[in-house]
């Protein structure tokens, strides 16, 4: 497998002329995750869109189909999981003594989708210019997100095409069991839209959708209703 030098592989990507502003931001973010090991990049979606600074799916997805029409990338998509992004231009080899460096392909914060790493928005970088502290900058940010990260292990719902919501399996089991699954899948793919759309994001989803299927739920209906109008009382007898 041949492994990269990232430095100057990011260097010779902001020198290119042929590609954009945002073209050279995606591509250099993707140096940048490349897993040495395994061959390629796997950042998740909403990771690129922080990189690029942007809450909109189009226009990610106008930069990186450019990339591949350009022959800069080649995507391997796979239902339920982060694609996989090749790179096919600007790229050095390293030499057998940079390759066998811990930063170099061997931690899980190149490439994975789940590093602290992604999303670390790269305009700050000059597009002529190589930001020498920026791995440094980045390290810097991890270690405040850990500190701030919660202890709560979530569900993965990837596959419902769901990212920002967060729900651990014991209260998604809560909401199944209050509401059906039905209604719980129905109103999770709704609040997605809603909190992809928004600047400010629900603190606690379970909550949140605690109080949309309240919303939803039907009230229930008395077992006895009492009749309407004047009632008459009939004594035995009378006619």
């Amino acid at each position: 497998m041949k492994e990269i030098n990232k430095y100057d592989s990011m260097a010779k990507t902001y020198e290119d002329q042929y590609l954009t502003k945002n073209e050279k931001l995606i591509y250099v973010y993707l140096i940048l995750l490349h897993n040495n090991i395994k061959g390629y990049a796997y950042p998740s979606y909403s990771s690129l869109k922080k990189a690029l600074s942007t809450t909109r799916d189009d226009t990610v997805s106008k930069v990186v189909k450019s990339l591949e029409e350009k022959e800069y990338i080649e995507r391997d998509i796979s239902p339920g999981r982060n694609t996989k992004y090749y790179l096919l231009k600007n790229i050095k080899s390293t030499t057998k003594n940079e390759s066998t460096t811990e930063n170099e392909g061997t931690t899980k914060s190149e490439g994975a989708a789940t590093t602290e790493n992604e999303g670390i928005p790269l305009r700050k970088v000059k597009d002529n210019s190589i930001n020498i502290g920026l791995n440094n900058n980045i390290n810097i940010s991890t270690n405040k997100k850990a500190s701030k990260k919660s202890n709560k292990t979530y569900i993965d719902l990837s596959h419902m095409e769901i990212e920002y919501i967060k729900l651990t399996q014991e209260e998604y089991n809560k909401l199944v069991e209050k509401y059906t699954e039905g209604l719980v899948k129905k109103k999770l793919i709704d609040m997605e839209s809603y909190e992809a759309n928004r600047k400010k994001k629900y603190l606690d989803h379970y909550k949140a959708l605690c109080s949309w299927l309240n919303k939803e739920k039907p009230k229930e209906q008395p077992l006895y209703e009492k009749p309407r109008g004047k009632v008459i009382e009939m004594k035995i007898g009378e006619g």
